[in-house]
């Protein structure tokens, strides 16, 4: 299975892309076992405007719409504040379900600073909340990152994760 992360806003050399990267490292390397070849990251980047959420909604929309064209059944889940919220071994029980049921593209949303609209949340398959706090972006990527390699590590045994 790909997955993709879809992130309106570039983190570019900061210290969560830093630590984005070393989880991103780790899934590639580790995620076979569980069906998972690679981790893709697609960057949008945000226009400093009045009308910004607006066009990061329409950005989102427009990557969400490349990646149907590439694979029909790419199968969509937005980072959103209204979304189901759930622990660590949960989730990976979530991801391996996502494996099972032979999904080709997995596609993990992230939206900006304003979220999503009504339009956005209803193309999605599942909404998943990281938490009820709010995060930057750039956290929530390094965060998401981090809950995708503990979920592996959970499903395949590796010490990374202590119950």
């Amino acid at each position: 299975m790909r997955l993709i992360i879809v992130a309106a806003g570039q983190i570019k050399s900061t210290p969560e892309a830093a630590l984005f990267d070393t989880y991103h490292d780790w899934i590639e390397r580790r995620g076979r076992p569980i069906g998972i070849t690679q981790l893709e990251v697609q960057e949008l980047r945000s226009k400093k405007s009045s009308a910004r959420a607006q066009q990061d909604r329409l950005d989102l929309s427009q990557a969400m719409d490349r990646i149907l064209t590439e694979d029909p059944t790419a199968y969509f889940v937005l980072l959103d504040e209204r979304g189901k919220q759930m622990t660590s071994a949960a989730f990976a029980h979530q991801l391996q379900e996502w494996c099972d049921a032979d999904i080709k593209t997995l596609c993990f949303v992230l939206g900006g600073a304003d979220g999503f609209d009504d339009v956005l949340r209803g193309r999605a398959q599942y909404l998943l909340s990281l938490s009820q706090m709010s995060w930057p972006h750039l956290m929530a990527r390094a965060l998401l990152a981090e809950q995708i390699w503990r979920a592996i590590s959970i499903l395949t045994n590796h010490p990374y994760h202590r119950a």
